[in-house]
């Protein structure tokens, strides 16, 4: 949302009954309000539209009205703006008024709908959702002024509806600077709400009508599902997804969506639809979502091994025609930084990445990758593994890289294996399929913050780095204690053994730091480097 601009004096209301036309666009001196002069500005549109209606204008009339008072208003506002010297000052609240009288003589008479009338479209108004805030940006003068309230006041309309209108205002505030309160005020009942939801539309399913209808009803959402799958894999296309991508795609939003379940509730309310209708159209959209872990499983079981074997991936594997002694798994913004290091230092390696579109970005550069997948074995010989001094795992899936480590750990026993880790559980993983060294991949650049964080607090440069030295010598010993224990078939924080080493570790790493701060000397020397713990 754009930020609106000052004049160079401040608006009064001796300046405004200077002319008509400012008093008009300051809407009779509402808009001289010092806060939320937009709301003050629109409270004159709901005692006009109270004082016509109730004189015996129609709903209609008002509303073809607001057409040449929209015209009127690009020129009062262009007037406005000219003496004041800045485009859609926020005391110019004319169009405000025309917007809301269109919305009033649209919605039913009554204190209820007029409250919620005003209150969304003050909220649109004021956030400025697409495509609000693209005609707010790209359209200037008078006409910009008018148009973007009039977008404001037909998205008002469209959320009148509860259920649209909670839609609507979910979609523009998790485009607002408020969105994450918003996530913090609502995460604690997420869960319990969505339960609910399910519990609700799980209780209005006639299972009696399933049963009846079976056949009826499988036929329909198999139907919906083709339907919406070939829609998608279209659209797909016309986006440029290629392959398996697309047909991924396509099948992962091949079923009807949650939100189904509010419109089939909202058309019956308003009779547009009856209920024997729904209630059928209720059973597809259950069934449908129920089927969509099926359609994961066709996927994997079967998309994939097939467009494998007839050469049909996104793109085929390169063959790798050397063998250097260093092979890096990812190419990303963290193995890219070692190719970089170990480049500059005069040694070779072999970078292997599945991610086409960085593969043909580095090509650009000179930069000569791989496309391949690493997990499959085949791929890595041809990269000359059987030879390798070093392997490097630097791919994002935490998954995946687990499992390349562990493979790679049962056939070259003897290769150094140096994996990127995502957090401590996936060191834990990483140690237990037989990687010597791990590196957390925001680890390093932690510890270097909180050495700065030390500095910035006043303490002593040398001191800090020596806190900081020893801090992380500390945690690597943490992390190879509590990866003996580690059970990956246990909750995160289920392990009793790793929190009582834990909080034994850290007791005696503050007492050492305690020590290291009075300027005593700690009698304490780091493990030589981390290996694999033992089995």
């Amino acid at each position: 949302m754009n930020a609106k601009k000052q004049p160079a004096f401040t608006p009064t209301f001796p300046w405004l009954w200077q002319s008509p036309v400012r008093l008009l666009g300051f809407g009779f001196g509402t808009g001289l309000a010092p806060k939320a002069p937009g709301t003050f500005g629109t409270l004159p549109a709901v005692f006009i539209a109270g004082l016509l209606l109730g004189s015996g204008m129609s709903r209609l009339s008002l509303a073809l009205w607001c057409i040449p008072l929209f015209f009127i208003g690009i020129w009062i506002c262009s007037r406005t703006e000219r003496d004041l010297g800045v485009h859609d000052y926020g005391g110019i609240v004319w169009d405000e008024i025309v917007a809301m009288l269109f919305v009033l003589a649209c919605v039913p008479q009554g204190l209820g709908s007029w409250t919620l009338a005003f209150a969304l479209f003050r909220l649109f108004d004021a956030v400025k959702p697409p495509p609000i805030r693209w005609f707010d940006r790209q359209v200037s003068g008078g006409f910009g002024v008018m148009l973007d309230d009039i977008i404001a006041a037909l998205m008002s309309l469209i959320g009148l509806s509860p259920a649209l209108g909670a839609f609507v205002a979910g979609v523009v505030l998790a485009d607002s600077e408020y969105r994450h309160e918003l996530e913090s005020t609502l995460e604690p009942f997420k869960g319990l709400l969505l339960g609910l939801f399910f519990i609700t539309v799980g209780a209005g399913i006639d299972f009696d009508l399933l049963f009846n209808e079976f056949g009826t009803i499988l036929c329909l959402t198999l139907a919906v599902m083709l339907v919406k799958a070939a829609v998608l894999h279209v659209l797909g296309k016309l986006f440029h997804q290629r392959g398996l991508n697309n047909r991924l795609f396509a099948l992962s939003l091949a079923q009807a969506g949650e939100f189904g379940f509010v419109l089939l509730s909202f058309v019956v309310q308003n009779a547009v639809m009856p209920q024997a209708v729904a209630d059928r159209l209720l059973l597809v959209v259950a069934l449908s979502m129920l089927f969509t872990p099926l359609l994961f499983i066709v996927y994997e079981k079967f998309f994939i091994p097939r467009a494998t074997a007839v050469g049909q991936d996104p793109r085929q594997a390169d063959a790798i025609a050397e063998e250097n002694p260093i092979i890096i798994l990812g190419h990303g913004r963290f193995g890219q930084i070692i190719d970089g290091l170990l480049e500059s230092c005069g040694y070779h390696t072999t970078v292997i990445d599945y991610d086409v579109e960085t593969v043909e970005g580095l090509a650009k550069y000179g930069i000569k990758t791989y496309f391949g997948d690493a997990s499959r074995p085949e791929l890595l010989e041809a990269a000359g593994i059987a030879k390798a001094q070093l392997l490097v795992v630097a791919i994002d899936n935490a998954e995946q890289a687990t499992a390349i480590v562990e493979d790679v750990r049962k056939r070259y026993p003897q290769l150094p294996i140096l994996a990127r880790a995502y957090d401590r559980l996936h060191v834990y993983a990483l140690y237990r399929a037989g990687a010597q060294e791990i590196v957390r991949e925001t680890f390093d650049a932690a510890m270097r913050s909180g050495r700065i964080a030390l500095e910035m607090l006043g303490m002593d440069i040398a001191l800090a780095q020596k806190i900081s030295d020893f801090y992380y010598h500390r945690d690597r010993h943490s992390v190879r204690l509590m990866a003996d224990v580690y059970d990956p078939d246990l909750p995160r924080f289920g392990n009793e053994r790793m929190a009582m080493i834990a909080k034994a570790d850290d007791a005696e790493t503050e007492a050492m730091i305690a020590a290291l701060l009075r300027g005593e000397e700690v009698d304490w020397k780091p493990e030589a480097d981390l290996t694999a713990p033992s089995p």
